[in-house]
Formats: C-alpha cells, structure tokens, sequence
C-alpha cells in the first residue's frame, strides 16, 4: 500500500505521480487525511510508503510508531525538515526517509514562507490584526495605540542565511532596513560569531529566525532574551524546536511591549502537547501565532510535493517522460 497522509487533490500532477508509482508497484493507493496515531495504525500490515507533510501531521513517527510499520520502505516528507520522524529509528529499522532538504536550487524558486516571515514582521511593526479587531470588535478608531515603525528605519537580527533567511533578508534590504547575519557558514569561529551578534543585539527592532531544527533545539534561549530590547519583534518560520519557551514567556511577561509572531510550535504533531502549548499562548496578548501556513501557498506547494514525489518515484526507477 501507498498511504498518502496530505491534502493533494489540488495539486493533480501529483496525485498522478502517487497512483503512477503504486499502480507499477502493484500496491493499493490510499488516501488518509492528517490522521491521529490510532487511525494511522489501521494501515500498519500493508503499508510500503509513507507520503506526507509536516504542516497537518498529527503523527511523530518515532520509534514505537516505525515498528509496528513492518513492510514500510519508503517514509518520503514534502519538507525540508524533519523533526516529525525519528531519523535514527527509522534508519534502525532500515527505513528510507525522503526529504527536500537539499535540493537548494529548485527551492530557491519558492519564497513563500520568507514572504509569510516578511508579513509577519509588518504585521509586528503596524499592529495591523490588532487594530482591525479594535476597530471591529469595540468599535474603536484611534491611531494612538498603533503608532509602529517604518521598515527603512530598522535594524534586523537574522538567524540563518539558507535559502529563506537570505530572500527575507533581502526584502529587508530593498526596503531599506539593516541587517545583522548570524551564520556559520559565515564565521570561521562560530562561537565567537554568536558572542558579536549578542552585542549587536541590544540595537535590533526585529530578530528573525531562520534555522533549522536539526542541532538547533533551544539555539534561541536566556543568552538572547537578556540582550534584545524590550519591545523587540520576535519573527519564527523555522521549528518551534528552535525556541526555548520557558525561557520565551518569561521575557515577553516582563516584557509586554515585546512581540513573538509565529508560524510554528514545538512539537506541532503531538495533539496533547500542540494544544497544551496553545493554552500557554492565549495568556500572552503580544504573541501572533499562525497554523504553519508558510510553505502553504499554492505554488510552493506544487513545487514542494511535487519534487517529493518525483524523488519517490526515482527512488523506485520509475521517472516521469
């Protein structure tokens, strides 16, 4: 069986692709949207391939999930990263997981989630979704509250300069802000990097991260919060792995003029722990979450699932005319 976990009816070439691949394959195709762990589990004796995206997963497929998948080959993700599959168990258990992480020249045909980050960091500087609620929900009409800052008028902290970091930053800097990069490629001692972007810090109006979450969990932790300023714009398109939360809440409670505007969450496929985290969020008035809509444009996705699949039916031998 190829059990395909994502919405793709609106990408046909796509679902053409998967069909393509189990019809040569002699497998059932089928078709389960974001399932929970209990109704994935259905399909556990029969499956070969796995095709899915992170965005609506509910699913971490760790070690407990991956063995009871006893005929899985092929785990193949429409992703970059990979924080919802345990690579070491499914490498353990000889699993191929596909990703899209290194294919950087197509990619770079897709700025979607820069330009969601590049929203993001508007949104922080004008108050828009704040003031349209205030205007609708109390029928207010004052300016005063939403006095925000022009983006020529900035100084921008990026944490990473991939693919994304360097598209956001370059809006940035056609609209005429500062920007202050934080990256290993670019130091030669990335310690010492990190310790002059710290006293940077102090000067910046928006930090924006751009890092994987792969050897970056909790990279953005106390070292930070005790430096940036206290009414700075926090932007994060990346993981939510990448942000100590604790750490998080404490500056923005004593910090209420700062802002934390983000597309992800830590742990986003564990139902229990997503919700949980939501809770937390509600509390605070200056954090602006959206439901990891970044790569979630029409085109990226067709570029994004469609290399996936094409990879997935390279991976069989099988390659589209």
């Amino acid at each position: 069986m190829l059990l395909c976990l994502t919405k793709i009816d609106d990408i046909p070439e796509v679902e053409a692709n998967l069909k393509n691949l189990a019809m040569k394959m002699n497998w059932e195709f089928k078709f389960v949207n974001a399932p929970i762990e209990k109704e994935l589990l259905l399909y556990s004796n029969d499956t070969k391939v796995i095709f899915m995206n992170p965005n609506k997963s509910h699913v971490y497929f760790n070690k407990n999930v991956l063995e009871k998948f006893k005929k899985l080959d092929v785990l193949c993700t429409a992703s970059t990263g990979t924080v919802h599959i345990d690579l070491k168990a499914a490498n353990y258990l000889g699993i191929t997981v596909i990703n899209i992480k290194n294919y950087t020249e197509i990619l770079k045909t897709v700025p979607s989630t820069a330009e969601l980050a590049f929203a993001l960091t508007l949104n922080g500087l004008r108050k828009i979704i704040q003031s349209h609620n205030d205007a609708l929900q109390h029928k207010s009409w004052d300016f005063e509250k939403y006095i925000g800052k022009q983006i020529k008028d900035l100084k921008i902290g990026v944490i990473g300069y991939g693919r994304l970091g360097s598209i956001y930053s370059k809006m940035m800097n056609d609209s005429g802000a500062k920007i202050s990069i934080l990256d290993p490629l670019f130091a030669l001692d990335f310690e010492k990097a990190i310790q002059n972007f710290l006293k940077e810090a102090s000067t910046f109006d928006v930090l924006s991260i751009h890092i994987h979450a792969e050897k970056n969990i909790n990279f953005v932790d106390k070292k930070f919060f005790e430096v940036i300023p206290d009414d700075i714009i926090i932007v994060n398109t990346s993981r939510g792995e990448v942000i100590n939360h604790n750490d998080l809440f404490n500056f923005l409670q004593k910090n209420p003029k700062a802002q934390y505007c983000t597309d992800v969450l830590p742990e986003e496929s564990n139902n229990f722990k997503r919700k949980e985290m939501l809770k937390k969020f509600s509390k605070y008035p200056n954090i602006l979450v959206t439901q990891h809509i970044g790569g979630m444009s029409l085109g990226a996705r067709k570029t994004a699932f469609g290399l996936a699949s094409n990879l997935l039916l390279e991976h069989y031998g099988i390659f589209n005319d």
